[in-house]
């Protein structure tokens, strides 16, 4: 039996082991504050394993090809750290660490998606992507293709086409064919 429940959508989606001990500590505020409980100094914490902080690396140029449009430095870093993410500028990229809360954040996508979601959709003007086109012509290769089956039919050659899904030892026996192509093999 599956149950859906708002403890439920939250463990699913991960806890944040890192705040724990805020939690606690609002937590035994409210019992004092309700129930007028006492609170005791000290925590006890078994925490065998620490979080690992994930981090990406941020390149402006992929992220303007990626946006359309050239987004100035400083409101990119501002931000990025106005979600509490730890920024690092390395020049030509930045060294992105998301907060522990912030499971969701792998990769440069990601953080590409929160600038501009925070930079607004209305900032960014509709147009379309600027593509190369190439100057080498095109090769057709059905006309090819065609003009080579044609030439090689005229010649008395003839097409075949082999199915691999026929075991390799078939008498034709376990095979239906059609009126016509029995005659051929009888």
């Amino acid at each position: 039996m599956t149950l859906f429940s708002e403890s439920s959508y939250r463990f699913e989606r991960r806890v944040d082991e890192e705040n724990a001990i805020n939690v606690i500590n609002r937590l035994a505020n409210i019992i004092q504050e309700v129930a007028g409980g006492e609170i005791l100094e000290g925590v006890v914490d078994n925490y065998p394993v620490p979080y690992k902080k994930k981090t990406a690396t941020l390149n402006f140029e992929r992220l303007n090809r990626f946006v359309g449009k050239n987004i100035p430095r400083e409101t990119v870093i501002g931000i990025l750290t106005r979600l509490e993410i730890e920024v690092v500028d390395n020049g030509e990229t930045l060294t992105l660490t998301a907060p522990t809360y912030r499971d969701d954040l792998e990769n440069e996508q990601d953080y590409f998606e929160e600038v501009i979601r925070m930079y607004g959709f209305d900032n960014i003007e509709n147009i379309l992507p600027k593509l190369d086109i190439s100057e080498k012509p095109v090769i057709d290769t059905t006309k090819l293709s065609t003009q080579v089956k044609l030439i090689a039919a005229n010649a008395g050659l003839k097409e075949v086409i082999n199915y691999s899904f026929v075991p390799k030892r078939c008498d034709g026996k376990k095979i239906k064919y059609t009126s016509v192509e029995r005659e051929k093999f009888n």
